[in-house]
């Protein structure tokens, strides 16, 4: 008995030097390792992933019916499945949504079928977006001057002179809504802190009436050059010669001008010794109401303005003319010179005086203020009448002689 148990042990140990059994058991290890690293170290998950764009084949096919997109900037977003490693290696940047436009013939909204690209055979899309909702326009085609709007300030002491843009214009194709909504096709330029010329390349911006970029349109180029010239300037006052005189019941007023300073270019010699140039004359004769103009600007020989179009908006402020009968108590009054020896005492309580200047000024002046002086110098002891004169606004005056009686006494 014991020499039977002692056969089927040698057997069972010879069993296990097999190489059948080492091969099933490394099958079966294996499976193991793979259930474990599988379910336990790399689990499966799902992974939201967005903002993922839409990308337009077959485009031609629309050219070619006479349609356009409106809009060429899509994004969709969806779940994915697999591994969790795998899932969280993914970069979204490899993955997009392709949508065909091939067959695609009607103006106004079109649903288009989408296919998810970029993603390993392993990963499983899950809630994907089977379509998406497009506009299509009638293709459009228009030709736009360049514009070019300046960023920025050189350094101080220089000015920019008109840039120069290579092309002028430009041909633009899209959907006739896009394109209608067009205000303005500009390129950007900045000279901020520059002290010379410079030729840059600069990308083109479709701009709309709400000062905003318009996107999904296309140019028959895609930069503008542009030559910049910058040189050495001085900033100027600009003077205005006023020629005549309002009607006789106005009153001339304060001066506007925009811009109250220019640059000029030129030699520096030249350019150093001027601090103010002049604007063309304008006439106020005869005016009762506000004169404006756009008045040319006087620029010397052998200089140029800079960055100006020559020509300054001018306000010459011109209000009616009224008088006014105030009156002004004894306290409002100052005696001067007085003498010692003397009492001095004005003998009316309200003193009446006249005033003129402009409706807005006299209106908005507070009468309580004015102040009337009289000189007492030269009176001696009885009844006198001296003349007052008021501290007024230098833009209203006292339209009237006035005589103040005054009682003189000795003490």
């Amino acid at each position: 008995m014991e020499g039977e148990e002692h056969l089927e042990t040698s057997r069972v140990k010879e069993l296990f030097k097999t190489e059948i059994f080492l091969k099933i058991l490394a099958v079966f290890i294996s499976i193991i390792l793979w259930a474990y690293v599988s379910f336990v170290l790399d689990p499966e998950t799902q992974k939201e992933v967005t903002n993922i764009p839409v990308k337009f084949t077959n485009e031609q096919t629309l050219v070619n019916s006479g349609l356009t997109l409106v809009n060429t900037e899509y994004t969709v977003n969806f779940e994915i499945k697999g591994r969790r490693n795998l899932v969280n290696s993914i970069n979204k940047d490899r993955i997009w949504a392709e949508a065909d436009l091939s067959g695609l013939t009607k103006i106004g909204r079109n649903n288009v079928s989408l296919k998810i690209q970029g993603l390993p055979a392993t990963i499983q899309v899950i809630k994907e977006p089977n379509d998406i909702n497009i506009e299509l326009d009638k293709l459009y085609s228009i030709q736009k001057n360049i514009s070019i709007s300046i960023k920025g300030e050189p350094q101080k002491g220089y000015a920019v002179l008109n840039p120069i843009a290579n092309p002028v214009a430009i041909k633009i194709d899209g959907s006739q809504k896009l394109i209608n909504s067009i205000i303005d096709v500009n390129v950007i330029v900045d000279v901020s802190n520059l002290d010379n010329s410079f030729t840059a390349k600069e990308s083109i911006n479709f701009v709309d009436s709400k000062g905003e970029k318009i996107k999904g349109l296309k140019s028959s180029v895609d930069v503008i050059e542009v030559s910049v010239p910058i040189v050495k300037a001085k900033e100027v006052s600009l003077r205005l010669n006023i020629k005549g005189v309002p009607r006789k019941d106005s009153n001339l007023g304060d001066v506007t001008i925009n811009p109250q300073k220019v640059m000029i270019t030129g030699n520096e010699d030249t350019i150093s010794n001027i601090n103010e140039i002049n604007l063309e004359p304008i006439d106020i004769r005869g005016a009762s109401k506000n004169v404006t103009g756009k008045v040319k600007i006087i620029v010397p020989q052998g200089m140029a303005l800079a960055n100006s179009n020559g020509y300054a908006e001018v306000t010459v402020n011109i209000s009616k003319q009224i008088s006014k009968k105030i009156q002004l108590a004894i306290s409002n009054i100052q005696i001067n010179d007085k003498k010692d020896e003397y009492e001095y005492k004005i003998t009316k309580d309200i003193i009446e005086v006249a005033i003129e200047g402009s409706e807005e000024d006299i209106k908005n002046m507070n009468t309580n203020l004015i102040i009337g002086s009289i000189s007492v110098k030269t009176l001696s002891e009885g009844n006198h009448t001296a003349s007052m004169i008021l501290s007024l606004p230098n833009n209203i005056k006292q339209s009237n002689a006035v005589l103040v009686p005054i009682n003189v006494t000795k003490k």
